[in-house]
């Protein structure tokens, strides 16, 4: 099964990205709604980490009747970790590795701040084929994503991301493949250059023109969504640079209630490492591919709402993240969810 996270939505091409509008982003993970003084300081840095479980009878995507049934293939997946952190940089220039880009070099004064989001997501994955061999591996997705601040609409400079990963194939002859991806992306104000490797083959190396400030990075949309304004029953489109297709596509997001999530006392919210216990209001999002002819399975966010509770600072948390799994059985077929539950915050 490809992890989603290494492109978090089903793609296709997006025709006439360069007319796209300047999206408007807030400073909601700061607990602002957007102003310059909103900002953080350089050397703010925000590390979260979820738990991440499997469910096979989620509501909506359940395992397939006839995957579940199959004798001949089991598989499991345990220890899932995700650890997303930001770090707030003075300028582009403190980042770890050099960067080039015409952004950087015509950032005004007051534009310099730079954001650098670095993900880490581990699954132990199982399969076991019936009368030949067990297959298994720690999937791994690593991400780096440099961006400018929320007043550039947290446009792209750069980002890498390194996936490994089993994919299950269903066949007479069943197999589990192990695949390594390489994918890389270099903004400038008015294109960007993708590079995606697959395996040991040549980099696949496209150009593609855009406006600036229109488009996202496919590494940081879990953070973008937690700054993307939208009222109850609101929907916009939010066009996403994924380097495995080359293209910046359009990602439908709805809000589409307001709910709470409970921590309970056996299992609390580390919050700079003291247990926060009790409700935290949530807006509840949903994600998907913006086509007229195929939206693709929808994806939930779950994010903090701005409360008046003391016990747990405003940063417009992202809680809980419910990834569908699909797999190819005769066709497309749904296998269940990874849930993400955010288990730990440090900020400071």
């Amino acid at each position: 099964i490809a992890l989603a996270l290494v492109c978090v939505f089903t793609l296709s091409a997006c025709d006439g990205c360069t007319n796209l509008q300047p999206i408007n982003f807030t400073n909601a993970f700061n607990g602002g709604s957007g102003l310059k003084e909103e900002n953080p300081v350089s050397g703010y840095q925000e590390t979260l980490t979820y738990d991440v479980s499997y469910d096979k009878s989620h509501e909506g995507y359940a395992i397939n009747n006839g995957l579940s049934s199959n004798e001949d293939v089991k598989f499991k997946f345990e220890n899932g970790k995700y650890v997303s952190t930001l770090t707030v940089l003075s300028s582009f220039s403190e980042a770890p590795i050099p960067l080039e880009s015409d952004i950087i070099s015509n950032l005004q004064d007051n534009q310099k701040q730079a954001y650098h989001l670095h993900t880490e997501f581990s699954i132990d994955v199982t399969y076991e084929i019936t009368g030949r061999e067990l297959y298994s591996n720690t999937d791994t997705i690593v991400s780096d994503v440099y961006f400018c601040d929320s007043t550039l609409s947290y446009a792209p400079v750069y980002s890498l991301t390194n996936a490994n990963y089993t994919n299950l194939y269903y066949s007479t002859n069943s197999e589990a493949v192990k695949e390594k991806t390489i994918s890389e992306v270099k903004y400038n104000t008015n294109n960007y250059t993708v590079s995606f490797t697959s395996d040991e083959n040549k980099p696949k190396i496209t150009t593609k023109e855009y406006n600036f400030k229109s488009i996202i990075d496919n590494a940081q949309l879990l953070f973008a969504l937690r700054n993307f304004p939208l009222a109850l029953e609101g929907s916009q489109a939010l066009p996403v640079v994924a380097s495995n297709y080359g293209e910046a596509v359009p990602l439908a997001v709805r809000n589409t209630q307001k709910n709470t999530i409970k921590y309970e006392q056996d299992k609390p919210l580390s919050y700079n490492y003291e247990n926060f216990e009790g409700d935290v209001e949530i807006s509840h999002l949903l994600f998907y591919r913006n086509e007229a002819n195929e939206t693709g399975a929808m994806q939930h966010v779950y994010i903090q709402n701005k409360v008046d509770n003391s016990r747990l600072a405003y940063k417009s948390l992202l809680v809980r993240y419910v990834e569908p799994l699909t797999s190819i059985y005769g066709t497309i077929v749904p296998m269940g969810v990874l849930v993400y539950n955010l288990s730990s915050v440090v900020v400071g």
